[in-house]
């Protein structure tokens, strides 16, 4: 209910101890442009560049980072949605 409410989730939320998380969205994003992980710093960690061309699911690997806050930005044509995930 709270992917299709939002348009986006990054489960889990925390992390699991492994530091995986994944972005998943509903429906498919014809609009999406790329998702960035940044550190609670502002430094830039990931990216993933789409231009519209992606799926619904982008994985993303965080085990090398320590525990933490950190900021995954959504960004689509016409707008950008950040949210929060906190890395065991």
């Amino acid at each position: 209910p709270n992917l299709k409410k939002n348009a986006f989730l990054v489960p889990p939320n925390p992390t699991l101890p492994d530091g995986r998380i994944a972005v998943q969205f509903f429906p498919n994003p014809a609009n999406l442009r790329s998702i960035i992980i940044y550190s609670s710093t502002g430094q830039k960690l990931a990216e993933r560049v789409v231009n519209g061309n992606g799926g619904t699911l982008y994985n993303f690997d965080l085990s090398r980072y320590a525990s933490g806050v950190y900021i995954v930005q959504v960004i689509f044509s016409d707008r950008k949605i950040t949210q929060k995930v906190i890395r065991r």
